[in-house]
């Protein structure tokens, strides 16, 4: 039997145990509301970063931040940055008249010169590129009046020569854009038409209907996915495409033309982890995955703003690498890492 001097100690650990239920049972309830499989598209910038409520509607409680570290450029005057998957290291191409030199990042904190090229007067060479079997690749151009007379597909020698890749069926096109994928090598064209090419074999394969922004686009495997606009043009697209059919596998919305529109977005892949910047933050993700999710606001990066990016480069071991220019034309080179936070917004494809 119950004591009647003991009720009043029931009744306070009734309510005790009531309210730990009551908060359990909130924090299931949030979780599950911020989990992939939750319908609709979700974007937005992190509330722990800005202040503001993100798209989702969940506050995110975990902070994430890069913690850039800025790396000396050695007084160089990059004309590009390039990176290599196959040593894992940066590097940058200085321009001189017309003479190219190649600085390595070595030890993370020193730049070494490696090799130089040279052309003639009236050439230039661009869009340098590493291959998947660590070579050096571009494009050596000639212009007549701003009108592009010859250009041919070259491989960078370390004794400062070239050997020129005879691509069939190139066309008189400008390439715009060099990425590679082992053997298959993906180029985008001044008119936005894309060609890949089985670079052994130097022959042109997969559809021939692919369109492409120059600048920003990845490419592995059979994926070719780039920026491009929506069919009613209100919407700022990453697009997925399938090279070996032309048909377009997923999409994720990067935001309203009109909030996009003076912003930029960009793309970076490391074999198969995509890194995506926008004006909503850092989203990363596989090409596999139907979901990117966002670790961080591009404020961590410690950058004027994304339209001031030079550079940006995911790699091995969750590092990103990036440059940017700031007001006075002075170049900055950093370094961080992706945090992966337990709980964040993502875009899902559409």
């Amino acid at each position: 039997m119950i004591h009647m001097k003991n009720i009043p100690n029931l009744v306070y650990y009734a309510v005790y145990l009531l309210t730990c239920l009551v908060f359990i049972g909130c924090g299931q309830y949030t979780g599950n509301a911020a989990s992939p499989s939750a319908s609709g598209f979700l974007s937005g910038r992190d509330p722990s970063l800005t202040g503001n409520s993100s798209a989702s509607g969940n506050s995110v409680a975990v902070v994430s931040a890069l913690s850039p570290e800025k790396i000396s450029l050695d007084g160089h005057k990059p004309e590009t940055f390039l990176y290599s998957s196959v040593d894992n290291t940066p590097a940058m191409i200085t321009r001189k008249e017309n003479r190219y030199t190649l600085y390595l990042l070595r030890d993370g904190t020193s730049w070494k010169k490696s090799a130089s090229w040279k052309c003639r007067g009236s050439e230039v060479l661009d869009t340098f590129t590493y291959g998947s079997d660590g070579a050096l690749y571009c494009c050596l151009k000639e212009f007549k009046k701003k009108t592009l007379i010859r250009q041919k597909f070259l491989k960078c020698k370390k004794d400062g020569s070239f050997q020129e890749i005879k691509l069939q069926k190139l066309g008189g096109k400008e390439i715009r854009d060099i990425r590679f994928d082992s053997t298959a090598l993906a180029l985008t064209f001044a008119d936005h038409s894309v060609r890949i090419y089985n670079i052994s074999e130097k022959r042109a394969l997969g559809a021939l209907s692919l369109k492409g922004m120059p600048g920003k686009n990845l490419f592995y495997r059979y994926h070719y996915i780039t920026e491009t606009a929506s069919k009613d043009s209100k919407s700022i697209l990453l697009r997925d495409y399938d090279i070996r059919s032309g048909e377009t596998d997923k999409s994720f919305v990067l935001g309203k033309t009109r909030e996009t529109k003076s912003a930029s977005i960009h793309l970076s892949n490391y074999h198969g982890n995509i890194c995506v910047l926008t004006p909503a933050g850092l989203y990363t993700g596989t090409f596999d995955e139907a979901v990117l999710f966002r670790q961080a606001g591009w404020e961590d990066m410690q950058i004027a703003s994304p339209e001031s990016l030079l550079f940006f480069q995911n790699a091995r071991d969750d590092t990103l690498y990036y440059a940017w220019e700031d007001e006075s034309h002075e170049i900055h080179f950093q370094k961080g890492h992706i945090r992966e936070k337990e709980s964040v917004d993502y875009l899902s494809k559409i």
